[in-house]
């Protein structure tokens, strides 16, 4: 089994979601169908860290849904389970 493990940059700035989320969208674009098992970081769709709610919330509303279809684009493109954590 090969099984491949993405670990994007976190960050603790908030202006940095935009980035660090692109970045984990790259790394998962480089699997490919020799993959068996892609295991994203938790919390995928909060690639930031923030102790204020609405800059959480904010990150839900703009990252959840992608992320979803991009973990689901990806388990078709390379035949592989894709384990995620999402909010």
């Amino acid at each position: 089994m090969k099984v491949c493990v993405i670990q994007p940059h976190y960050s603790t700035n908030f202006a940095d979601a935009e980035k660090c989320f692109a970045d984990q969208l790259a790394l998962l674009e480089q699997c490919d169908d020799s993959m068996d098992l892609i295991v994203c970081p938790e919390a995928a769709d909060v690639p930031v860290l923030s102790k204020e709610a609405y800059k959480f919330n904010d990150c839900l509303a703009r990252f959840h849904d992608k992320m979803m279809d991009a973990a689901r684009q990806t388990a078709i493109r390379c035949h592989a389970m894709v384990s995620i954590v999402l909010f």
